[in-house]
């Protein structure tokens, strides 16, 4: 298909055709971005990209929203790096697949497999899972035990010019480092392609980071590149902070209103 368009063509092993109107709807459930006509005969993305990107993927696969939404939802935040909706007795659980599968009663090697040929290419993966439940279970139910159906992946290319940018960085001694929510192998395949990364650069993910700020900075402190991935808001704070006082002059980047505290305490805040 054409950007955001609704309507394309479906390709793929005949097993994963199958199973995917299934993992679309379940994943379109867990969402509210959407994909909407723009009015010049195209399409855009309303809410989070992510997510207009899944309405998208469900629409072509023959799965569409109804029009009530009466799930009862838990919003995605940094720390569960998952969301899930309750609609009747149907639980689905929608995030990171370490998470994800972390809440999975069982999880087929063949699908773990598969998360690292897809994040080892760069593309962008979610996990989607559901369960039956009711209040019988109790409520610190609804999230364990799950069914794991399947996951998405989406490609997302680095934009035209990045390595440029990056290139022209390093000749005026300002040394680039990719704070990023998503998993470590995306993120490493995605700082080397981008060239961000030297083969000594760092990876390293957010729940790794050194709890001392001295032993933080130390960490960072480095040529070659650093990528920090399932960085959280909280994380970004600390990172600023530590480098901060090893006497650099810190710029952020942010586009949450989680990231204001570290964008705050860097010399620049780019938001």
């Amino acid at each position: 298909g054409d950007g955001y368009s609704p309507v394309g063509r479906l390709s793929g092993s005949p097993e994963a055709l199958a199973e995917l109107p299934t993992i679309a709807a379940h994943a379109l459930a867990g969402v509210t971005g959407r994909v909407v006509a723009d009015g010049g005969g195209g399409w855009s993305a309303e809410g989070d990209p992510m997510e207009a990107a899944i309405d998208c993927l469900a629409a072509r696969a023959g799965v569409h929203r109804t029009a009530a939404e009466s799930g009862q939802r838990r919003p995605f935040s940094p720390d569960r790096m998952v969301s899930s909706v309750l609609d009747g007795t149907e639980v689905t659980v929608l995030g990171a697949p370490e998470q994800v599968f972390a809440r999975c009663s069982e999880v087929p090697a063949a699908l773990r497999q598969e998360l690292e040929r897809l994040t080892g290419l760069g593309r962008r993966v979610l996990g989607v899972a559901r369960r039956t439940w009711t209040p019988v279970d109790g409520d610190g139910a609804r999230e364990v035990d799950l069914e794991p159906l399947g996951l998405l992946s989406v490609q997302d290319p680095p934009r035209n010019g990045v390595g440029a940018a990056i290139d022209a960085c390093r000749r005026a001694d300002i040394r680039v480092a990719m704070l990023t929510g998503d998993h470590p192998r995306t993120a490493e395949a995605v700082g080397r392609q981008i060239g961000l990364l030297s083969p000594d650069g760092l990876v390293v993910s957010g729940p790794d980071l050194p709890a001392d700020l001295a032993d933080l900075g130390a960490l960072l402190d480095r040529d070659g590149g650093v990528v920090v991935a399932r960085v959280t808001p909280a994380d970004k704070f600390r990172i600023a902070q530590a480098l901060r006082a090893r006497g650099h002059v810190i710029a952020m980047t942010g586009d949450g209103v989680n990231d204001a505290p570290a964008l705050r305490e860097a010399d620049v805040g780019v938001a």
